[in-house]
């Protein structure tokens, strides 16, 4: 169970005193904080990685918690309000293939190559590997237990329904993509599963019995689909590895509107309350409305959908509030970028940036530094907020010491 499961509390009661150590720091608020001035960046928390573990390679927020993927497949689980250290995996084939984490009520389960690691969201400890016939290709959705993800097989992909409270023999069903990947990870959404493979098809399908639920299908576009899914109640968003990004009626199938990226979409979109966001290569991050515009008063139907803007520097959504759209630039700093105009408002000081989750929640920026720290951080829009502003750590010998002391 010790390599399920690494659990250090002398280090970590070390790293709280502020002396080093291995495994991850508790996550700390700074300690004296001053007045900051209107658009920077603050420091919410900040929580610091091993770097024995080789260097933090993902951020993923999952409900409250905040999962950081070292290099060496140990995955770090923090609350993400607060950085508190819950719980560090040494996550069995993590090393070599490590999917996003599904949360459910009682567990969190990570999807490796062929397995399924299974361990207790309440207490972290390990509780059972399940083994799969089957090699993961995609990420994995979950929905009432269930886990939905692309299997390679022999003669093509397989979007697979699994039951992981069957150690044995945990798959529930499978819907076949003849000569084809899923790579894509599907989305679930009121009891529907949408999924889609390299073969440029995408597939809705009912959770329980795998029946259609378009009546025609599969939608067909003209190139393969590396990107994940996303859909909510406003239709299924597919970046199409044809040059079109596309908005699908989730109960029809059929395309409410579609944007002309002109290159071959790979990145996963992000939804906001109102928007689409889409990094285009070449292009930059890409804002699309999902309702129609307003044209005279009237809702113009806009197939060919217009972006609202363009941001040309940057490279991925971070987060959102009701006024700014926060991204990454490829400088490897923080933009506030206007939501209704587009303009970049302020950037971080800071610039050192090398891993980001997407948070579609609020408008907290989580990211990791090439000096293994993961950071919270809050955009700071009105004069007089206390904190400490986002900069670069100070040399080394000194970082630990000056950052207690609010530097």
């Amino acid at each position: 169970m010790g390599k399920h499961l690494l659990i250090l509390p002398i280090i970590l009661a070390a790293l709280t005193a502020g002396c080093g150590g291995k495994g991850a720091a508790v996550g700390e608020p700074d300690a004296n904080p001053a007045p900051l001035t209107a658009n920077s960046f603050m420091r919410k928390w900040t929580a610091d990685i091993d770097a024995a573990a080789g260097g933090v390679a993902q951020i993923y927020v999952r409900e409250d918690l905040l999962f950081a993927y070292a290099a060496n497949g140990t995955s770090y689980v923090m609350n993400r309000e607060t950085g508190r250290l819950l719980y560090v995996h040494a996550v069995p084939g993590g090393l070599m293939d490590l999917h996003p984490p599904l949360l459910f009520k009682d567990t969190i389960i990570y999807t490796t190559l062929n397995t399924l690691e299974i361990y207790d969201r309440r207490n972290g400890q390990f509780k059972r590997t399940v083994r799969l016939p089957l090699a993961v290709r995609s990420g994995a959705a979950g929905d009432k237990g269930d886990i939905y993800l692309g299997a390679d097989y022999p003669g093509g992909g397989r979007l697979m329904k699994l039951d992981a409270t069957h150690e044995y023999v945990p798959i529930v069903w499978g819907l076949m993509f003849p000569n084809a990947a899923i790579s894509s990870a599907p989305v679930v959404l009121n009891d529907a599963v949408y999924a889609a493979g390299q073969d440029g098809r995408v597939a809705a399908v009912s959770a329980e019995s795998r029946d259609p639920v378009w009546g025609f299908g599969f939608f067909e576009t003209a190139g393969p689909i590396y990107a994940d899914l996303a859909a909510d109640a406003s239709g299924v968003y597919v970046a199409g590895g044809d040059s079109k990004f596309y908005c699908l009626n989730r109960t029809t199938g059929k395309v409410k509107w579609q944007y002309l990226a002109g290159v071959g979409l790979k990145a996963t979109p992000a939804l906001t309350n109102d928007l689409v966001l889409e990094y285009v290569d070449g292009t930059g991050l890409v804002a699309l409305d999902k309702a129609p515009p307003v044209v005279n008063g009237k809702a113009s139907l806009q197939y060919i959908r217009q972006p609202r803007w363009i941001a040309p520097g940057a490279t991925q959504f971070l987060a959102s509030d009701k006024s700014y759209v926060y991204a990454a630039l490829a400088d490897k700093s923080i933009a506030a970028i206007d939501k209704t105009s587009g303009q970049i408002a302020f950037t971080s000081k800071r610039n050192d940036f090398v891993a980001w989750a997407t948070n579609t929640k609020d408008g907290v920026v989580y990211a990791a530094t090439s000096g293994n720290r993961i950071m919270a951080i809050l955009p700071v829009t009105t004069p007089g907020a206390m904190g400490t502003i986002v900069r670069a750590d100070p040399p080394a010998g000194r970082a630990e010491q000056l950052a207690r002391a609010g530097n």
